[in-house]
């Protein structure tokens, strides 16, 4: 309410109407992956939970149905896979598709033909469907204002649904990882105001995943919203005991020998009010270490591929624009920039920028400064790579040696890792 305020400039006095954010048909929980022996079979039985028996019974278009939301793009492509595999038919649903077969998937979703949807979140915008039965998240979401519009989507025709996140700690790390590498990229007073503020949301993302507090309250706070009568419409005042338990189970995981560490990364300012009365501080992000080589080698690697990270997270309408094709590993491949450069060429250094990346995560495995990436993250990495180096130069001999350099680089951090292992 405040930011609204001043960003219309509004002078007191202010008559201020408010209608309630908290709705008791929406029963919210939290899920730690890491807890779980197999998170895939915790998501199918949550969803068939939550569509009821015999749902498949009911005409097409009066069925129970769910989205589920996940990070990129190759994320949607593996869920839905993992869950039709496992009996619950899932289709995704994401910018990459072909807009043919995108709206085919929407239109089978709305008519009740196709009971799920994996999904980014620029899906649902426009979209009122009454009988979501749930909406799950695969990994948090970054601001608390696209949680609660995105969760919201489900139980519009006032029965029962449910809203449920999994959490994972690599999730939350990559995407601290990103916000504060786009944080200091931008150089203007404007991006860098809007992406703290969008740090501080997912500050609260955090908190509300990772602490014992009724979720309909923090979400009903984040919007100046009064103290929602929640009682059991929420896993913390359900079971607050096990909810205890699970937070328990899932810090523990990380804090191993309960050494605490000294914050030395700036990443002290995601977490407001410091470490007082939020234990999940006390994790160790980083581990403390006393050699200096090691920190810098590890930061030079970081940087080398968090800076394409950010350029490509930078604009979502840019990154759009520049789809890779299914048939081909890099981008734009029927661009004709450079005549020597055949996309067999191309593929080839994007297969090699590949086999180096991951050389050099796996030589700082065991260091906190490198980012948790997984194998559809350091593909995009090498495509951003590629691409960049493809575009922005005139010839095959610049190019070349744009690669070169590039793999130089990623070797000299690597060398400084393993000299100081």
């Amino acid at each position: 309410m405040d930011d609204i305020l001043a960003l219309l400039k509004l002078c007191q006095p202010v008559a201020i109407f408010k209608t309630s954010c908290f709705r008791p048909n929406l029963f919210y929980d939290v899920i730690f992956k890491e807890t779980l022996e197999d998170p895939y079979a915790d998501l199918t039985q949550f969803a068939y939970s939550a569509l009821g028996d015999h749902w498949e019974m009911s005409p097409p278009g009066e069925r129970g149905c769910g989205i589920i939301y996940c990070r990129t793009r190759d994320g949607c492509e593996d869920l839905s896979h993992r869950l039709t595999k496992l009996g619950l038919h899932t289709q995704p649903y994401h910018a990459g598709i072909k807009p043919g077969i995108r709206q085919e998937t929407q239109n089978g979703w709305m008519d009740g033909r196709i009971p799920v949807i994996a999904a980014t979140v620029s899906f649902g915008m426009g979209i009122d469907k009454p009988t979501v039965r749930f909406v799950a998240h695969w990994c948090v979401s970054q601001t608390v204002a696209g949680y609660y519009q995105e969760s919201g989507r489900a139980g519009r025709d006032g029965k029962p649904a449910k809203c449920r996140i999994y959490y994972s700690r690599k999730d939350r790390d990559t995407i601290l990882f990103l916000l504060k590498k786009d944080e200091n990229s931008i150089k203007t007073k404007s991006g860098r105001m809007k992406v703290g503020a969008t740090i501080k949301s997912f500050n609260t993302m955090i908190k509300y995943c990772e602490e014992s507090v009724c979720r309909h309250y923090l979400l009903a706070r984040e919007f100046g919203d009064d103290m929602p009568d929640c009682r059991k419409h929420c896993d913390v005042c359900c079971t607050p005991k096990i909810v205890a338990q699970k937070i328990s189970k899932f810090k523990s995981i990380f804090l191993g020998s309960k050494i605490k560490y000294k914050e030395n990364n700036n990443f002290s300012d995601l977490y407001g009010g410091g470490r007082e009365g939020v234990q999940q501080e006390t994790h160790e992000y980083q581990r403390e270490d006393n050699s200096n080589q090691e920190k810098e080698a590890a930061a030079a690697l970081s940087k080398l591929i968090s800076d394409e990270f950010s350029k490509r997270r930078g604009s979502k309408e840019k990154s759009e624009k520049y789809v890779k094709t299914r048939s081909t590993k890099v981008i734009q491949p029927s661009l004709k920039k450079i005549p020597e450069v055949s996309v067999v060429m191309r593929e080839k250094y994007f297969d090699k920028l590949v086999e180096e990346i991951k050389l050099h995560i796996k030589s700082c495995n065991s260091n906190q400064h490198c980012p948790n990436l997984s194998d559809s993250d350091i593909k995009q990495c090498a495509s951003d790579f590629e691409w960049n180096s493809f575009n922005s130069k005139g010839n095959i001999h610049m190019y070349r040696r744009e690669i070169v350099n590039l793999t130089k680089s990623l070797r000299e951090a690597s060398v400084k890792l393993k000299f100081t292992l």
